[in-house]
């Protein structure tokens, strides 16, 4: 037992901590081990970052685009488009249709097919067409004084007896008569319009025939301006000609743009490119191009801010050959 004793406490002696130089290298190990795991997460973050940034721009491009396609693919060739520049297109968007029964002076009677309230809710009648069916051409009567669809008309026939009289179509062909349509549980109606600037007869000096297609319209104007949303940036917005033509009823419908990359560019005639400026006779001009830079809300630290471009073209309705 004796002997046992001094050999424990010289085992217990021999042993030794960590020396100085041990525990640095075992600092340096993980401080690089430490170092590697903040670059991986910092690039990590920044990776999602930025594909969330340019996820945040398509979206501005792509529900731009869904706004402006529902408009623009309602859009008539012939005179359909009223004003355009690089950035802002205004347009006559077609709300609801129907058929003509009768025109006189000032007095213009309509038989229209039944309009889901959707689309006259927050729409303003600025004027009504009629589409010559010798040329294919469609005469615009723009009203005295826009009015919301929901007050119009002023005046509604709720006797269809108007629009029942015997009709002579183009061709000769005898119509029994026009009268409201019911579809599900909605009815047209008839509609009298008396704007007095309403004109009788078209280029041509001719009257518009009872049968002829007609529609309602409102006046549109989509316009690449700065951002009230994002200051210093640019926001997409959507004027509709209203009672005061000064003041337009105005909606900034999505945000932010690219400045250099927003644009409207047109196509003229039978061309199969689109060109910058627009023809001087816009009644030339074919189809809209649309370029859709939508950028990032807010830019990575020390980026500039993600942009994602969206082209895409729609062109007019019922084309005509030049």
């Amino acid at each position: 037992m004796t002997d046992l004793i001094p050999m424990r406490t010289r085992s217990t002696r021999s042993r030794r901590a960590f020396t100085l130089v041990e525990i640095l290298t075992a600092l340096f190990i993980l401080s690089i081990i430490g170092l590697a795991f903040v670059r991986l997460m910092t690039s990590q973050s920044r990776f999602a970052e930025g594909q969330m940034a340019l996820r945040n721009a398509r979206s501005v491009s792509r529900n731009a685009m869904n706004i402006l396609l529902t408009d623009l693919r309602m859009v008539q060739d012939s005179g359909g488009l009223v004003a355009a520049s690089r950035d802002s297109v205004t347009v006559r968007v077609p709300v609801a249709f129907g058929l003509l029964c009768g025109a006189a002076a000032g007095s213009t009677t309509i038989s229209l097919l039944p309009i889901d309230s959707s689309m006259t809710a927050l729409g303003w009648y600025a004027g009504w067409a009629y589409r010559d069916s010798a040329n294919a051409h469609y005469v615009y009567n723009p009203a005295g004084t826009p009015v919301s669809f929901t007050s119009f008309p002023a005046q509604t026939v709720a006797d269809s007896t108007l629009c029942a009289a015997n009709a002579i179509l183009p061709g000769n062909i005898q119509q029994p008569g026009i009268s409201p349509v019911t579809y599900g549980t909605r009815r047209g109606k008839v509609v009298v319009i008396t704007d007095p600037t309403t004109p009788l007869v078209n280029i041509n000096g001719v009257a518009p025939n009872a049968g002829w297609p007609v529609f309602l319209y409102q006046q549109v104007t989509y316009k690449f301006a700065h951002s009230s949303a994002y200051p210093g940036r640019i926001g997409l917005f959507r004027l509709v000609r209203a009672a005061n033509v000064m003041a337009p009823v105005t909606d900034e419908i999505i945000a932010p743009f690219d400045s250099a990359g927003a644009k409207f560019r047109f196509y003229v005639l039978n061309a199969d490119v689109a060109q910058d400026a627009p023809p001087a006779h816009l009644w030339e001009v074919r189809g809209v191009e649309l370029n859709l830079a939508g950028s990032s809300p807010r830019a990575q630290q020390g980026r500039a801010a993600a942009k994602q471009t969206l082209v895409t073209g729609v062109f007019f309705k019922n084309r005509r050959d030049p």
